[in-house]
């Protein structure tokens, strides 16, 4: 079977230090280790239904000998977040290595000065490639920066366009109550009350805010939750929260609406008429 693969030495796990589930990681007391020895993750484990995985026999596609596991390293992401957990088998075979990268953990504290004496080190090491060095959470924010400027356009782009939909119904609330003006002042003259008045004015808009939160929720629902799916790991969302933001924008049609209504409502039915 195909399995990803790690080649490292002894010192991987002084560095990364990600727990030992169960045997143990390479070592320099054992030499055969670094021929004949294997570190498999707990996926691997789960995979291939590994009861007992210390000392099973493990062997490269290409190579006629054959290694043991000699421990069992708990999961840890090695690729994007996007992709779950693969197998992964760790290797310390030096004939088949070679290192490209260096990982080396530093006191925070000790940052600036250690920063150069690394520099120094290398070039005596390799004076013709200069050294290049990335912070891990760094790399893990370049990683996902596109994945937050997008939420962050996302976001900046509903309010535009709640604060648009907004101004377009106050416009559109205003349009109409102008033009039913006469309307209005016949039926307070008559013993309208407020409240009917309002409720006249603001019904339509409040149903037909229902009609489009009813038609937008299950789109919403699918086309979030089939975005979702592209990550191995995710959140589900609840019906309750798509609930909440529907009554949110209710409330807030209706406050507008209401209030343009009021004002309209409690005007004086006299000038109302004399201007018509």
């Amino acid at each position: 079977a195909n399995v990803n693969t790690l080649f490292t030495d002894s010192e991987w796990n002084e560095t990364f230090r990600i727990p030992i589930r169960e045997g143990r990681f390479f070592s320099p007391s054992f030499p055969t280790d670094t021929a004949l020895a294997f570190v498999v993750n707990e996926a691997f484990v789960q995979q291939f239904r590994l009861k007992e995985p210390i000392g099973q026999a493990v062997k490269f596609g290409f190579d006629d000998r054959f290694g043991t596991i000699i421990g069992v390293i708990e999961d840890f992401h090695y690729e994007d977040l996007r992709n779950k957990i693969e197998p992964l088998l760790i290797s310390s075979r030096q004939e088949e290595t070679w290192m490209g990268q260096v990982a080396i953990r530093i006191d925070a504290s000790q940052m600036n000065r250690a920063i150069p004496k690394i520099t120094e080190f290398w070039k005596g090491m390799e004076p013709v490639f200069p050294v290049t060095y990335q912070f891990l959470d760094e790399s893990f924010a370049n990683q996902y920066r596109q994945y937050i400027h997008f939420g962050r356009s996302l976001l900046y782009t509903c309010i535009f366009c709640v604060l648009i939909a907004l101004l377009g119904l106050v416009g559109l609330m205003t349009f109409i109550t102008q033009q039913r003006t006469k309307e209005i002042g016949i039926r307070k003259v008559l013993g309208a009350s407020v409240l009917s008045i309002v409720r006249l004015l603001s019904g339509n808009f409040i149903k037909l805010g229902i009609i489009a939160i009813l038609i937008a929720m299950p789109i919403s629902w699918y086309l979030t939750g089939r975005w979702l799916q592209n990550f191995a790991y995710h959140i589900s969302i609840q019906w309750w929260l798509l609930v909440l933001l529907g009554f949110s924008v209710l409330f807030f049609t209706y406050l507008l609406v209401g209030i343009q209504s009021f004002k309209t409502a409690v005007a004086n039915p006299i000038e109302a008429l004399r201007n018509e």
